[in-house]
């Protein structure tokens, strides 16, 4: 998950609560429902397959409608798994989608004690991202993925993962991320994939390779090897500074993950419960939302192109849809500027 908190003078809110409401969503019918409708909805929040007809949906959403019509041909088959179309497929799905939170902050409160209001239903997912054309965050976009790649013919699998940004190396974080590992056809290296941790992300795939260093046009990264532990670190102005990391010979079912997603958009301790986080790459850097300040940085060094504090809800709505390209009600937008925004920070 992303670790927006170097990116602002104010600090992340930790403590507080707000009214939220909504509609109700897929969980809570979920939860009231009878013992047989919530084993079959566990199945699905597990579930990573897509139907032809969603995957074509996918593909033309992140802006491959060339893909989408030889698979809805019946022409695409595993053989065209290449490095080539896994770095395309990651690029425009990571420059496609926002990472987002806002659902933690719009629906926490129509679901009962012990619910995530982020529901990992794969068809939810589906129509958040893809129809409605939200963002989400990892465990939205990252299970997204997997299933379109497992969906192509890749071999994918999921990993839990720490979050190292701004944590002194001493300290163990929990597992609040989790990532994926990609096989193209006839190789017999892994790849990192990750779409979810925010727009300071890697833009494409990384072969897994120690100290290995991948140059891109916002930034560095360099991947490193502790026994099985993988490191993703970034350069920054000061050297190289851990992202996150993960370990390789620890894959995972999407059934681990539920857990993890709940204490993410749950607990008082999580920086999502209390802050709304936007994010999304541009052509030399990324636009971020920081609860009412909207943000754009270039480079390494993330200097500061613009900065720009949002005063209303109308604002955040204006601002949302004008550099996300989400689009909220006003009233879904009132809701998320009154939980985040103090007098003193509007």
């Amino acid at each position: 998950m992303a670790d927006l908190s170097a990116c602002y003078e104010r600090p992340f809110k930790v403590s507080g609560d707000g009214g939220f409401g909504g509609q109700p969503t897929p969980l809570l019918q979920a939860h009231s429902a009878g013992a047989d409708d919530q084993v079959a909805w566990v199945r699905a929040a597990v579930d990573l397959e897509l139907g032809s007809g969603q995957l074509c949906a996918y593909l033309t959403r992140i802006g491959l409608p060339e893909l989408a019509a030889r698979v809805g041909a019946g022409s695409w088959d595993a053989t065209g798994c290449t490095i080539e179309t896994l770095r395309t497929v990651h690029q425009h799905h990571f420059e496609a989608i926002p990472f987002e939170n806002l659902d933690v902050l719009l629906l926490r409160n129509d679901v009962p004690a012990g619910v995530s209001p982020v529901s990992l239903n794969i068809n939810d997912i589906f129509t958040k991202i893809i129809i409605r054309r939200r963002g989400g965050y990892c465990y939205e976009t990252n299970k997204l993925l997997a299933a379109a790649l497992r969906g192509l013919g890749f071999t994918v699998r999921v990993h839990q993962s720490r979050v190292r940004s701004r944590r002194p190396p001493d300290i163990t974080p929990l597992q609040t991320h989790f990532v994926l590992t990609v096989k193209v056809a006839g190789g017999d290296r892994w790849h990192l994939a990750d779409v979810g941790y925010d727009a300071r992300a890697p833009r494409f795939p990384l072969p897994l390779v120690h100290d290995g260093v991948f140059k891109e046009a916002a930034a560095t990264y360099k991947l490193t090897l502790a026994g099985a532990v993988w490191t993703v670190h970034r350069e920054v102005e000061q050297g190289w500074a851990a992202q996150f990391d993960f370990d390789e010979e620890r894959s995972v079912e999407m059934s681990d993950l539920l857990v993890n997603n709940l204490w993410v958009s749950t607990s008082v301790s999580s920086i999502f419960v209390h802050n709304a986080l936007v994010s999304q790459p541009t052509a030399r850097g990324r636009c971020t939302l920081l609860n009412n300040v909207l943000r754009e940085v270039e480079g390494t060094l993330d200097c500061e192109q613009s900065r720009r504090v949002l005063a209303t809800p109308a604002e955040l709505q204006q601002a949302l849809a004008a550099s996300f390209g989400i689009h909220l009600t006003s009233r879904e937008a009132t809701r998320v500027f009154r939980s985040v925004c103090t007098p003193e920070s509007a």
